[in-house]
């Protein structure tokens, strides 16, 4: 209980400061971290999973809008940082089959954007 009051005090005080808030973000970075991995089933790695900046912006969302009527902050973080990545995923579904004008084409090295007939009237 005293852990939650000193998160709560953290949480109104980054609020105010953005110094406070990137403090509490490292300070959380392993809670942040496993909320991904959970979400991944996998950990994940700096610098190459998207999912981990997602899951960081998520928690600073949480901070913004957290007020102690919505329950314990690290709950309420763990449901907005799932929510962002679930919604972070579909997109990214949604876009998995879109392919690429500079992919190569298997016509003598060119791309496929290349191969397209120009239908313009000049």
């Amino acid at each position: 209980m005293k852990d939650e009051h000193r998160i709560v005090e953290q949480v109104n005080a980054a609020r105010k400061d953005r110094a406070a808030a990137d403090s509490l973000i490292r300070e959380y970075m392993p809670f942040i971290k496993s909320e991904t991995a959970r979400f991944m089933g996998r950990p994940p790695v700096e610098g190459e999973d998207d999912e981990l900046s997602i899951a960081m912006i998520a928690f600073h969302e949480a901070i913004v809008s957290y007020s102690a009527d919505r329950g314990a902050f690290l709950k309420f973080a763990a449901m907005i940082i799932k929510s962002r990545l679930i919604d972070f995923s579909r997109k990214e579904q949604r876009h998995k089959t879109v392919i690429s004008l500079d992919t190569p084409s298997d016509d003598e090295g060119g791309t496929i954007g290349e191969t397209i007939a120009d239908e313009r009237d000049y």
